[in-house]
């Protein structure tokens, strides 16, 4: 699933394109041993676009290692918008 958003870096306004795959399974935890695992998360890659639309390799340099955990989080809750607006 690919999906595309406005987004900030530093006050900039720029878009976020996002590619997920896979999909989230929640733990179980009650249960025997044998039959409990943790949560599994989807895998989220991501590009920073400018305001237009292009590859903005200068808004990526500024990403701290927060930034982009705050980004694959937001790109998450987009996906599930998307998914929840199609439905």
């Amino acid at each position: 699933m690919t999906t595309t958003f406005d987004y900030h870096i530093l006050g900039i306004p720029c878009q976020i394109r996002a590619t997920i795959s896979g999909k989230y399974a929640p733990a179980k935890v009650n249960a025997p041993p044998e039959h409990c695992h943790e949560a599994e998360y989807p895998d989220v890659d991501f590009e920073v676009l400018d305001h237009k639309g292009y590859p903005a390799p200068r808004l990526v340099a500024k990403l701290t290692d927060l930034a982009r955990m705050n980004i694959e989080a937001e790109c998450l809750i987009q996906a599930k918008k998307d998914h929840d607006d199609d439905c």
